[in-house]
């Protein structure tokens, strides 16, 4: 096994292994010890305080993600052989703007239901019973919906360029 930790204990004792050094760091009861990195900081007693930001965290990786999807789109799109082919490719990928929208909506519901306590899915284990779940799902539909709703944006935009393209181009097909 891995040795994570060099140090000695006292007397001189072996090394810690991963497997001593996942039994100290894990909590003995799950759900009721608070992990994280930011757990230490917070008074005993006080609930969860998230550092997840709406317009920081959501909004600027949902819209960098769905940028980053467009990449492969464009290679996929250049892929189809056919006019009407691909714009029947475009114009069902450009469909996603409809389910972004649905996401966005639900992902928001759930930002308002859960009353200021958002977390990120890194603070799973911070969950306490089942309807905490809530807190962590709101970012993660607002994020997804977001990504649908640039990519399916950019499908459009690329079907209106491939509709217009002049015949005999290598936007046409």
């Amino acid at each position: 096994m891995a040795r994570l930790d060099h140090r000695l204990g006292a007397a001189g004792s072996a090394p810690l292994t991963a497997r001593k050094w996942l039994r100290s760091s894990t909590p003995s009861s799950i759900g009721t010890a608070e992990v994280g990195r930011h757990a230490s900081n917070r008074p005993p007693g006080r609930p969860h305080q998230s550092r997840l930001d709406l317009r920081d965290f959501v909004a600027r990786r949902g819209v960098t993600f769905g940028l980053l999807g467009v990449v492969p789109l464009v290679v996929a799109t250049l892929s189809v052989s056919g006019h009407s082919d691909r714009r029947d490719f475009l114009s069902v990928v450009g469909s996603l703007v409809l389910f972004g929208a649905i996401f966005l909506v639900i992902g928001a519901g759930f930002w308002w239901a859960s009353a200021g306590d958002i977390r990120r899915v890194r603070d799973w284990r911070t969950l306490t019973g089942q309807a905490a779940s809530v807190t962590i799902v709101g970012p993660v539909f607002l994020r997804s919906g977001l990504s649908l709703v640039v990519l399916g944006a950019a499908a459009l935009g690329l079907y209106q360029l491939v509709d217009t393209a002049p015949y005999g181009s290598w936007l046409y097909g």
